[in-house]
């Protein structure tokens, strides 16, 4: 019996101490296999460009490729930090991404969000196969333009079913000089976003799919002002046939 309930201790234990590591080697195989971003078209597309596996917490640096209308191929650069504890919700392992800006451009940013990250993703990667993502999007002060941050949760399930939800209380940003010499500018107040559908795994596009875009107000300069702005889309798949509806609808002017 000792026997027994030493050998189970010694493999309960062992299995304790090996999750973080299993966890990494999950993690490392998952990422290699992602190309696609939920509800994204397939002209932006993400790579895994290194991957140092740990055995409480692991590295990786990414990059995001957007191809513009002319065919030019833009990268956008991220770093991952991973932390490869289980927790009890289910979450195998957390990861914390931040934008890495290129060299020529990282002293604007730097300058531009106060030296605060402009963005922290925080991910939990679940053993069923989806993922929960909360980001933060830091404020902005600047004389020109002046960003309440945000918000931002990000679902996505081993069906390939994705949902977004974003909010921004406010965005001024002022401009040049018109001719009459008043400055341009436009206000934005209550900014909402919402996103839903589902991501085919061969084509990766976001079948029967919903948008919304919400702006309690907007002002522009001394031209006026409208609210309950919302520009929605809705994309429904039947059979073959691919059908996209798009929307913009303002309340008052």
């Amino acid at each position: 019996m000792n026997k027994l309930a030493i050998g189970l201790g010694v493999v309960i234990v062992a299995g304790i101490a090996a999750a973080p590591y299993v966890s990494g080697m999950m993690i490392e195989k998952r990422m290699q296999s992602v190309s696609a971003l939920p509800g994204l078209s397939d002209g932006i597309t993400w790579s895994l460009d290194s991957y140092q596996r740990g055995y409480l917490s692991s590295t990786a640096t990414s990059h995001v490729t957007v191809a513009g209308a002319d065919g030019t191929r833009y990268l956008i650069h991220f770093k991952h930090t991973i932390n490869q504890i289980p927790g009890v919700d289910g979450r195998y392992a957390t990861i914390q991404t931040v934008w890495v800006p290129d060299a020529e451009i990282k002293p604007q940013v730097e300058q531009l969000f106060s030296g605060k990250e402009p963005v922290v993703l925080n991910t939990a990667l679940s053993v069923f196969g989806g993922a929960h993502t909360e980001g933060d999007f830091a404020p902005i002060n600047q004389p020109q333009v002046t960003f309440s941050g945000g918000t931002m949760t990000i679902d996505a399930a081993a069906s390939g079913k994705f949902a977004y939800t974003g909010a921004f209380n406010s965005l001024n940003i002022t401009g040049q000089k018109d001719d009459k010499g008043m400055p341009q500018s436009a206000a934005f107040k209550g900014i909402t976003l919402d996103a839903d559908g589902v991501m085919d795994k061969k084509s990766h596009i976001a079948w029967n799919s919903q948008f919304a875009m919400k702006v309690a107000s907007l002002t522009v300069g001394n031209e006026g002002a409208l609210s309950g702005l919302a520009l929605t889309s809705h994309s429904l798949r039947t059979g073959d046939d691919f059908a996209v509806d798009v929307g913009l609808d303002v309340a008052n002017a």
